[in-house]
């Protein structure tokens, strides 16, 4: 199995949806409920309304069992499940028969992909390719649309866009591997698509650089993150120009020589606060960055990090339907609507992460993992994006982050990360799956980010055994 198998059997997966959309079957597609599974849904919507088809779009965070069964009461003649299915495509065939796709990029079990009889599963992992890294469902999605007719090239940025979602621009300097290094390379050849060597902060063509530098999540640097005035100074302290005759510069008009400025000034920055070093800050905050050359500039939907986090946002605030018109091209109250989402957000996630910050009793650290109390700061819309961001900060490189939030039926949820750096060799998801089966809980997630819901009652016992398994992992490698 390889590359020309997948691409064999996507080109027969497409065929099958290209027949039902000819036929003007009734089509659903279930999308899970981030910014991977909205560009999905974006790709795929667009492929279908514009082959003249028609389809109605859900989002769920998880699909069920019992969401299956709902689904088949309602009688749809065709199903697309994206970014989601993994584990339950015995459950999906009594349900459908034949009459489904699922396009996922998570890791799939030796037994799903023997008892495929129909092929009704694309995942990259069925043919040797890692979905970790290569591919994102929007990417998956993406290949589908093309393969129904070539002039849903177009869309190709949105696979960009999922897979800066799914965090696959691991590869140097920020680069993408596999599949997607030829999906983005494909983009630029098409004219959708710039990519350049920069300096990585968000709003790099709209915004001061002080402005811009305190506006970047990712990485999150203590005492800069979220704090204009401290930016501005470390800014001035390197002899960088602000202003040009009277107008703020941006980021994006800095030259090579003062890019590397700036790194110096960050790295002493962090030297001079942190207790670990500012480690991998180059390649976090240089590298390459991803245009949408056909975007309105100073939008964040120019710049694909930006965009992928805006459908983030509204996945969050729980207004994914807004991501999904703002991909389908809805440019006027949508992308408004979009805006608000990302505000409000940034609001909530910098007024959580200043507690957590400062409350210095939630966070804790057992030389192998961070553990961070989240009770009463972080919610269910925002916890995600918050475990994300705590992820990048320089203090917990190479450790695993485990964050908990309180739910509102007697358990704790538990946010389970590779932060930067971390060689911990274990497959989060996997090892969550063989903890819940001592613990009898309710787990998701994949190699480096995973989720577990735990009873309240059973809270020392999850970190007793969760402790166990990692030791063991740093026993092995050493």
């Amino acid at each position: 199995m390889g590359r020309k198998e997948f691409h064999r059997t996507l080109t027969t997966s497409a065929e099958k949806l290209k027949t039902q959309i000819c036929s003007g079957k009734d089509i659903s597609v279930t999308a899970r409920n981030n910014s991977d599974g909205v560009a999905s849904a974006g790709i795929l919507t667009h492929a279908i309304f514009n082959s003249g088809g028609r389809c109605s779009v859900r989002f769920v965070h998880d699909l069920t069992r019992e969401m299956i069964l709902k689904t088949k009461s309602e009688d749809h003649e065709f199903h697309v499940f994206v970014d989601l299915g993994v584990g339950l495509s015995k459950e999906l065939r009594n349900s459908f028969g034949g009459n489904w796709l699922a396009l996922n990029h998570d890791k799939i079990s030796k037994e799903e992909i023997t008892t495929d009889d129909e092929n009704s599963i694309l995942n990259p992992w069925k043919f040797g390719i890692d979905g970790d890294t290569e591919i994102s469902s929007g990417g998956i999605s993406y290949l589908i649309a093309k393969a129904i007719d070539k002039k849903y090239q177009m869309l190709s940025p949105l696979s960009i866009v999922s897979a800066l979602g799914e965090n696959q621009d691991d590869g140097e300097k920020r680069s993408f591997v596999g599949l997607n290094s030829e999906l983005c390379d494909e983009s630029v050849g098409l004219g959708t698509l710039n990519m350049e060597i920069d300096i990585l902060f968000t709003w790099r063509d709209s915004k001061p650089i002080h402005l811009s530098l305190a506006n970047t999540l990712f990485p999150y640097i203590h005492g800069l993150t979220w704090n204009d005035k401290n930016c501005l100074e470390l800014i001035r302290n390197t002899g960088i120009p602000l202003k040009v005759n009277g107008r703020w510069r941006t980021s994006s008009e800095t030259s090579q020589e003062e890019k590397f400025v700036l790194i110096e000034a960050l790295t002493k920055y962090i030297n001079e606060h942190s207790t670990t070093g500012p480690q991998n800050l180059e390649n976090l905050l240089a590298g390459f960055s991803y245009t949408l050359v056909h975007e309105e500039e100073g939008t964040p939907l120019r710049d694909a990090r930006e965009f992928s986090f805006l459908l983030e946002c509204c996945c969050v605030q729980s207004r994914p339907s807004i991501g999904l018109a703002v991909c389908a091209g809805n440019r006027n109250k949508d992308l408004l609507e979009a805006n608000h989402c990302l505000a409000d957000l940034e609001i909530e996630i910098k007024n959580s992460v200043k507690t957590i910050m400062s409350e210095r009793w939630r966070i804790s650290d057992d030389g192998t993992n961070i553990w961070v109390i989240g009770d009463n700061v972080t919610r269910d819309y925002n916890f995600h994006v918050i475990s994300s961001l705590l992820s990048s900060y320089s203090e917990f490189y190479g450790k695993i982050l485990i964050v908990r939030s309180e739910t509102i039926n007697d358990s704790y949820k538990y946010s389970v990360r590779k932060s930067r750096g971390c060689q911990f060799k274990q497959d989060l998801g996997l090892m969550l799956n063989q903890l819940s089966a001592e613990l009898g809980c309710s787990t998701s997630g994949n190699d480096s980010c995973a989720e577990c819901i735990v009873p309240f009652s059973k809270i020392d016992d999850f970190t007793t055994i969760f402790r166990r398994f990692t030791k063991f992992d740093e026993r092995e490698e050493s």
